[in-house]
């Protein structure tokens, strides 16, 4: 996939909250990997979130993140065994927020000199789960998750490297996000800025700035 010669405009697309549900903070991800390995929900989601860079970047799998975890917590090594029953439940507890997918199927028809990019912090192996069973990486001309960046937002050094990747200044790039802090700093080096609240896909808003940053890019 690539963003190709007719690309005038950027639109990165976050995926947790976005696109789908937050795994695991809206579902019962942790409930039940916390009762397999007796292990308390919380004590697990800490230690999680506290090493979600290393997964995220791609620099350890999330098994072998999950792995370290239990065994800290006096619990049995995982097996491959574990590993794919991880998956089996990860992709169960996930869901899609279908009015997402099909406006990016609408920009795709609507807007062809759009690029989307695909634009979350997730692990390699749970971004794989998802796209196995929803396709969305099909959606985008780009795949700029972290683990293929190897840096998460909202660092300034994420959104540098996905502008060099797909080739497009921050003045014709757009974020749709539901993190406050990262649309702030998309916004800090130049981006515009469109905001997901509560699953709802903002159409007016990102019509608005599609609009916005075309008619710029029309006047240079």
């Amino acid at each position: 996939m690539s963003v190709t010669s007719r690309s005038t405009v950027a639109l990165l697309v976050d995926a947790g909250g976005v696109l789908f549900n937050n795994v695991t903070e809206e579902s019962r991800f942790i409930e039940i990997l916390a009762a397999r390995w007796k292990m308390g929900q919380q004590d697990l989601l800490v230690a999680l979130d506290s090493l979600d860079a290393a997964y995220e970047t791609d620099s350890e799998d999330v098994i072998d993140v999950l792995r370290k975890i239990v065994c800290a917590a006096g619990g049995r090594s995982l097996t491959d065994g574990d590993a794919r029953w991880l998956e089996e439940t990860y992709g169960e507890q996930v869901t899609s927020i279908a009015p997402a997918f099909e406006a990016l199927a609408a920009i795709r028809v609507d807007h062809p000199t759009v690029s989307l990019v695909l634009a979350n912090n997730e692990a390699r192996r749970w971004d794989m789960v998802k796209n196995a069973r929803f396709g969305h990486f099909a959606l985008f001309d780009r795949i700029a998750s972290s683990w293929a960046v190897g840096v998460v937002k909202p660092e300034p050094e994420y959104f540098e490297a996905v502008g060099r990747m797909i080739g497009i200044p921050f003045s014709s790039t757009i974020l749709v996000d539901d993190n406050p802090d990262v649309l702030a700093e998309a916004g800090a080096l130049g981006m515009r800025t469109v905001r997901v609240i509560d699953r709802v896909w903002p159409k007016h808003e990102l019509d608005d700035a599609i609009a916005t940053v075309q008619n710029f890019e029309s006047t240079r």
